[in-house]
């Protein structure tokens, strides 16, 4: 069937869109064109807060119209928006840039695994699923990682170029999204139409179906929760004394670590079974932030590897069992209200961690971290026990 070569081309799409060059010189290349910290965190303040009101717009958009179209969109738009960032050289011109940046990301987000999951569910192999997606995420880690190597050789001589040459990516992605053919799925055009969509959407993740809720809820902690390593990684290495020259290639180490643990995702889960599937992100994320808060070692970084763990595993395991219980017609905006989630509470969390960090310490801030995701991951598994979502996922 034709619609199987969805499969490599998405793999292709996401690879491309994973590819982000200018990852590991970002902030200094903020810096280079004057923006100090407080401007930076507005910026990435705002790009959260614009997926939270995105988010699921979006999603809907993906499910009432087209998710090839949403897809399109987001690849052309992430273009668009990282050619401002090439050209800018104030907070004004980045913050347009990061304004159309981030509404591109949420057209991607939610609609890309739903279109896999829609393609495969066409082919009679959903079943496939968290290995294929699996495997998407081990390959796009895996560009990330070169990408980050790249980046950091690029930006010794040049911190713009990394921008620049970000573009061409993205607008290849958006030409492969061109090809895609759209998978069959339903598209239920409620009488009080797209808000109504929405509305009915998330009423049934939220409220109606218990299992759904507390899984989005729980991936949308843990993705949260990892994040904070993104800001507090680099950091912690000033700290631990490791020379700059090797930041780029920690950064690379997390990036395998975690499309290994993505790739393999589906194997661990076979073997642990659904319940210590579920646990175990909530485990080595706590783990990982408590050994950053208590030890600065050279090698320290290594600590990361198990927060990466769960970055690759949590998102192809939760995720499927997420898919097996939603219809079609609302995949993309159940998702993408996961996806929301996953900002919303990271755009709370940080800040509070940020100042946290400046008025003690960054160990302190690490500890913090880790006590607030034991408590929190904690309570979210016992309602999980409580409402039988550890039972085995149903095909």
């Amino acid at each position: 069937m034709r619609i199987h070569s969805n499969i490599s081309k998405y793999l292709v799409y996401q690879v491309l869109g994973s590819a982000f060059i200018s990852v590991p010189v970002i902030v200094l290349f903020w810096q280079e064109n004057g923006l100090n910290f407080t401007e930076i965190m507005i910026l990435q303040s705002l790009f959260a807060l614009i997926v939270v009101l995105f988010e699921v717009p979006t999603g809907a958009f993906a499910d009432i119209i087209s998710r090839k179209l949403s897809l399109v969109i987001g690849a052309f738009g992430s273009a668009l928006g990282i050619f401002i960032y090439s050209i800018g050289h104030n907070f004004e011109g980045f913050l347009l840039a990061e304004i159309i940046f981030a509404i591109s990301v949420t057209f991607i987000s939610g609609a890309d695994s739903a279109f896999l999951y829609d393609t495969l569910l066409q082919e009679k192999k959903e079943n496939l699923f968290k290995k294929i997606y699996g495997n998407v995420f081990a390959w796009s880690f895996i560009a990330s990682a070169v990408a980050v190597v790249l980046g950091g050789i690029i930006g010794k001589y040049s911190l713009r170029l990394t921008l620049t040459l970000q573009v061409p990516i993205f607008l290849t992605a958006g030409l492969v999204a061109l090809t895609f053919i759209e998978p069959e799925h339903k598209k239920r055009l409620y009488k009080k139409g797209y808000l109504h969509h929405i509305y009915k959407s998330a009423k049934f993740a939220l409220v109606k179906n218990k299992e759904v809720r507390w899984l989005i809820i729980y991936l949308g902690t843990i993705l949260a929760a990892g994040r904070v390593g993104l800001w507090f990684y680099q950091p912690y290495m000033k700290l631990s004394g490791l020379d700059i020259f090797y930041f780029g290639i920690a950064f690379a180490l997390y990036n395998i670590i975690a499309a290994v643990s993505s790739k393999f995702a589906y194997k661990i889960e076979s073997l642990t079974g659904r319940k210590i599937a579920l646990i175990l992100p909530a485990l080595f994320l706590s783990l990982g932030l408590y050994l950053f808060g208590s030890i600065i070692w050279i090698l320290g970084f290594m600590f990361g590897f198990l927060l990466q763990f769960v970055r690759g595993f949590s998102s192809p395991i939760i995720e499927d069992y997420i898919n097996r219980i939603v219809f079609s017609e609302k995949r993309a905006t159940v998702m993408s209200i996961a996806s929301l989630l996953d900002k919303l509470f990271f755009a709370v969390f940080a800040p509070f961690i940020g100042y946290f960090a400046d008025k003690f310490s960054l160990q302190q801030a690490f500890l913090l971290s880790g006590i607030v995701v034991l408590v929190s991951c904690t309570s979210l598994l016992l309602l999980m026990r409580k409402d039988k979502v550890f039972e085995e996922a149903r095909d």
